[in-house]
């Protein structure tokens, strides 16, 4: 069964990211500018992106790298699939960028890492 979160450009930041995590619990959906400039989650996707080009979907079967890489395609935003142990944040990269999003969701599980 596929996992499927739709973001369009009418929904909150706050509300995606919680959708984010009730359907992937361990991880979390983090928003920046690709300046690296932080973004105000209580807005829309259409009052922060710098790009229009449609919505995007979050299917449990894609790619880290390749959401990742959507999210900067579509809305011009750059999206990061990550997780936290002990509190600390912890971007997804090297080997973890081709992991499936549903894959990385359950070895974090299997490893320890704490629900969002």
């Amino acid at each position: 069964m596929a996992t499927e979160l739709t973001m369009t450009g009418n929904k909150k930041i706050a509300t995606v990211q919680k959708e984010f995590s009730s359907k992937f619990e361990y991880l979390q959906l983090r928003f920046e500018h690709p300046s690296g400039r932080k973004i105000d989650e209580s807005k829309s996707i259409a009052q922060v992106r710098e790009k229009n080009n449609g919505e995007l979907s979050v299917i449990g079967n894609q790619l880290v790298g390749t959401f990742e890489a959507a999210g900067l395609d579509k809305f011009g935003l750059t999206l990061e699939v990550a997780y936290s142990q002990n509190g600390k944040f912890i971007r997804s990269s090297g080997d973890k960028q081709k992991m499936s999003i549903a894959a990385l969701n359950r070895w974090c599980r299997d490893n320890g890492y704490e629900k969002q």
